[in-house]
């Protein structure tokens, strides 16, 4: 579980008073949500092979969907306008928004085993991909 709450200090100090001014940004709180980098290969129209579901997990920056069965898949997306929004903690797929621990449907294709050569537009750090590896076209 991640507990994504950071303080950033700004300015002189930050006052150790009760009632010390905190005005002119003494104390300003961080970004809220967690960094992930979102793996994205080209855009694609080529349809869904394969479907499946899950619950969207976000751990130590890794962006996965852990199946019913417990076990967990690497996400790659072939959507465009797909990123992660890290001021809110969501996922974002065009005008769609998701959030950790949400229900999830994706459509694409699923690769089990040795992966393929990606021609990646942003890749994955190596700790966040591994098998299966589902490449999304269309998420739900």
């Amino acid at each position: 579980m991640v507990l994504p709450l950071t303080v950033a200090v700004a300015g002189c100090g930050v006052p150790t008073e009760p009632d010390a001014d905190r005005s002119a940004g003494a104390v300003q709180r961080a970004r809220v949500g967690p960094a992930v980098l979102v793996a994205l290969l080209p855009s694609s129209d080529a349809g869904s092979t394969a479907a499946g579901g899950g619950t969207l997990v976000v751990e130590d920056g890794c962006l996965w969907m852990r199946s019913p069965d417990g076990g967990r898949a690497s996400l790659a997306f072939a959507t465009p306008s797909t990123d992660w929004d890290a001021d809110a903690g969501l996922l974002r797929v065009g005008d769609k928004r998701f959030a950790p621990g949400a229900p999830i449907r994706v459509g694409g294709a699923v690769f089990e085993g040795t992966l393929p050569r990606l021609a990646w537009t942003r890749a994955p750090r190596a700790e966040c991909l591994s098998a299966p590896l589902w490449i999304v076209s269309s998420i739900e």
